[in-house]
């Protein structure tokens, strides 16, 4: 939140998690680091420094030393070239928002307020677990639309369905606009 004056400025952009094209880098800077080792075993090998080693690199050189066109070669390159089109289009891959923008207003205006789908499942369950006749709660199914919450009573699941219900949604009141929804699950007797 930047400030100008005294008055705080919403900030516009929703946090993100982390993009599709930094777990493909890591995985590129791990391949280039086992590059590096390979390399340095070799010159290692190749200089006598390691007594008894040959060089990894040198059979499979020599494996691939007049090596012509044919079918495993072509597919080979087209399998790495689509590899290199889904690596280009990962990179453009906008990352996903990670958080919500709360719905809670104060003084008619809207709060800057970013929370996590699972923060709102967390209030929301344990709000269930407080209400009368609850046993246990837990959150079953946690989306940016949709919370799912299973609840354990011990007696008649009706009324504590609904009991848990308003407690969850009174709890996350304008916290969020997901949809709330509460299953019981009823202890043998």
């Amino acid at each position: 939140m930047s400030t100008t004056g005294s008055l705080p400025t919403p900030v516009k952009a929703a946090p993100r998690s982390l993009p599709a094209s930094g777990i493909v880098a890591v995985l590129v800077a791990l391949a280039l680091v086992a590059l590096a080792v390979v390399a340095g075993h070799d010159l290692a090998a190749r200089q006598g420094w390691i007594t008894g080693e040959d060089s990894w690199l040198t059979p499979g050189v020599e494996a691939l030393d007049g090596l012509t066109a044919s079918v495993a070669v072509l597919v080979a390159a087209a399998a790495l070239g689509v590899l290199g089109l889904v690596l280009a289009v990962l990179s453009f891959v906008p990352a996903r928002t990670s958080h919500v923008r709360s719905a809670a207003r104060v003084d008619g205006s809207a709060l800057d307020l970013w929370v996590s789908p699972a923060a709102v499942a967390a209030v929301a369950r344990n709000a269930a677990d407080r209400a009368p006749g609850v046993v246990a709660a837990e959150t079953v199914r946690v989306s940016r639309r949709r919370i799912k919450v299973a609840v354990t009573t011990q007696r008649d699941a009706g009324p504590v369905r609904e009991a848990a219900t308003k407690a969850a949604r009174e709890a996350v009141g304008s916290l969020s606009n997901a949809r709330i929804d509460v299953v019981t699950k009823e202890l043998p007797r």
